[in-house]
């Protein structure tokens, strides 16, 4: 009669053989407690919240100044309060003015953003502007502004959304057998996740799973585990941008002994 083990083995990117801290291998020096694997289970897995609020794919709003040509308003990536991002809205959109004209507030009631241009009229387009729900705008549609007290005036329709990442996915192919589709980088194979939402920028986000049978993944075919790779992603399947910090997965690897 068979009876059922288990190794926990601890993954870290600080042990990487390639790759960086968000798309990494590490090498297990395959044991006799790696092989044969009929399935694993995830303990606990933890990310930093390194990623910025705002990334070089949110951070530009196209807009037209006095009816002229189509601009590009871009702002530094990094990580930003509601003081800060509008302090780099109003003065990047004078940089584009080459005037002091702009006005970015916060209705303190409402919480939304209004753009004022003291001077001339303006309008913010949807085509290729990837800040749009950072700053409240509806997606897909243009906006122009209206004409109120002297001034030229567009209010956001929706408030502000610097929440950035909301959580943390780490796929892996060596360990999870299970795809999912994403339209972004096709099939995937998800181990687990871990939330951001209680975790400052800069802190570490840990999520111990203490049902250990609900975080099983049971293999088809008993594997033989050597090489991992691990995958930190965000909610649309791209990469997570790590800074190099520490991302750790323990997990248990179960194998059969007579």
């Amino acid at each position: 009669m068979s009876s059922i083990f288990y190794t926990r083995v601890v993954i870290n990117n600080k042990q990487r053989i390639t790759g960086t801290a968000q798309d990494f291998t590490v090498d297990l020096k395959e044991s006799y407690g790696l092989q044969q694997i009929s399935h694993i289970a995830v303990e606990s897995v933890t990310v930093p919240n390194l990623q910025y609020n705002i990334t070089t794919a949110t951070n530009t709003l196209r807009i037209s100044i006095g009816g002229g040509l189509t601009q590009s308003l871009v702002i530094a990536e990094g990580q930003y309060d509601i003081s800060q991002f509008m302090t780099a809205i109003q003065n990047g959109l004078d940089t584009l003015s080459g005037v002091a004209e702009w006005t970015i507030t916060q209705d303190a009631i409402n919480r939304k953003i209004q753009f004022l241009n003291s001077n001339q009229t303006f309008t913010i387009f949807h085509t290729s502007s990837t800040m749009y729900n950072e700053v409240g705008l509806t997606d897909g549609v243009d906006h122009a502004a209206a004409l109120a007290g002297g001034n030229w005036v567009l209010n956001a329709n929706r408030v502000p959304d610097l929440g950035g990442v909301s959580c943390a996915f780490i796929h892996s192919n060596a360990l999870a057998n299970s795809s999912t589709i994403n339209a972004r980088v096709g099939a995937i194979s998800t181990l687990t996740y871990v939330s951001f939402a209680e975790t400052p920028f800069g802190g570490l986000a840990h999520r111990q799973i203490n049902d250990i049978e609900l975080s099983k993944i049971r293999f088809s075919q008993p594997r033989n585990l050597s090489v991992i790779d691990i995958k930190v992603r965000t909610e649309d399947g791209s990469l997570l941008t790590l800074q190099n910090g520490e991302v750790q997965v323990i997990i248990r690897c179960y194998y059969e002994m007579n």
